[in-house]
């Protein structure tokens, strides 16, 4: 996809789903609510870009440019790269991996050997601390960029991590990780009794929320930190 066309996607799903965000966080009396953080810098996504030594995809590079991290996306809270929107995630993320570590000593000296030569050519093994994160649950749930699945054109597959080694779902790139999200989000809305199309700024376009891919589901509704 274009990089303009990824930026104009990426812009309007953001503008969906911070309306549908923020109705469900009413609906839901959810405390606290979600928080979107201002735009990053592109001096910030840069740097992050060289400390990770990875290019982030455009889809998720005009996402920063909307929001430094978002808390609360109801199941998922996104990373940013700077302030509090990386400062909090990073902090759960750094005291997960020490779980993660204890937990791949239990299971035998070599296993965490085993996971980084197996997730190259297994889709339903990633080891954690190799791959970027940029959406975590708060409860050791993780989406991560695959670096062993990068496109040529900048994009690359994402996955869903549970355990720090286990890929319990895959999209193809950002842009789907955000439309899964808008559709859970309008079907959690629906079941609180709200229709979504009332709230929904993008309802009329055509297909929206139709289609059924349960990534939320999957995790299970948590409430943000």
């Amino acid at each position: 996809m274009p990089e303009n066309r990824s930026s104009e996607t990426v812009a309007s799903l953001v503008q969906r789903l911070e309306v549908l965000v923020n109705a469900l966080d009413a609906a839901e009396e959810t405390d606290p609510p979600n928080k979107a953080y201002p735009p990053a810098s592109e001096a910030d996504i840069a740097a992050a870009e060289k400390r990770l030594n990875f290019r982030f995809p455009e889809s998720y590079r005009a996402f920063l440019k909307i929001h430094n991290g978002w808390r609360g996306m109801w199941v998922w809270s996104i990373f940013g790269v700077s302030g509090p929107g990386f400062n909090d995630p990073e902090k759960e993320y750094k005291g997960d991996l020490k779980d993660f570590e204890k937990l791949f000593k239990r299971q035998g000296p070599k296993h965490a050997e085993r996971m980084q030569r197996m997730e190259a050519d297994d889709p339903e093994v990633i080891y954690l601390p190799n791959h970027p994160p940029f959406a975590l649950n708060y409860d050791q749930m993780y989406w991560v960029f695959d670096r062993n699945r990068q496109k040529p054109a900048g994009d690359c597959d994402i996955a869903m991590v549970t355990t720090g080694d286990t890929v319990t779902l895959r999209f193809p790139d950002f842009i789907r990780f955000l439309e899964s999200a808008l559709r859970d989000v309008r079907g959690e809305l629906k079941s609180n009794g709200v229709d979504p199309d009332s709230v929904d700024p993008g309802a009329k376009q055509k297909g929206a929320g139709s289609a059924k891919v349960p990534a939320a589901k999957a995790a299970g509704k948590k409430k943000s930190k």
